[in-house]
């Protein structure tokens, strides 16, 4: 299965991204680029979100109807599969999601602020 089989997700990459097929981790400071060709595998869906497998993420889409809101991306570990597949299922998660490299994203942003005096978002 390609991204560009899940709803509108062609035009969501082009034109709701904040630049063309930037998905955000959590933190909202990190992106990766996904195009609409890109393979990816189903790990669930209901009527409100689906969760996908692309690039070694877990793409979590929430949806209304056919169109796509949003895309948010965690690393596919086995744990964050396990806790996403529950969300979806309407389970109360178990544990916490996680990195596959304990502490990284809190160590890229502590030497991203230790290198900048100030960082501004439009």
């Amino acid at each position: 299965m390609k991204l560009k089989d899940i709803l509108d997700m062609d035009c969501y990459l082009q034109n709701r991204c904040y630049c063309p097929g930037e998905i955000y981790d959590q933190s909202g400071f990190f992106y990766q680029i996904f195009e609409s060709d890109d393979e990816c595998h189903k790990l669930a869906e209901n009527d409100k979100n689906i969760a996908v497998i692309c690039k070694n993420q877990i793409l979590y889409i929430y949806k209304t109807g056919e169109v796509i809101d949003e895309i948010t991306r965690v690393d596919a570990t086995e744990n964050n599969i396990r806790i996403v597949k529950g969300i979806i299922a309407g389970k109360k998660p178990e544990g916490r999601l996680d990195e596959f490299e304990k502490g990284s994203t809190q160590r890229a942003l502590s030497e991203l602020m230790s290198i900048a005096d100030v960082i501004t978002v439009d």
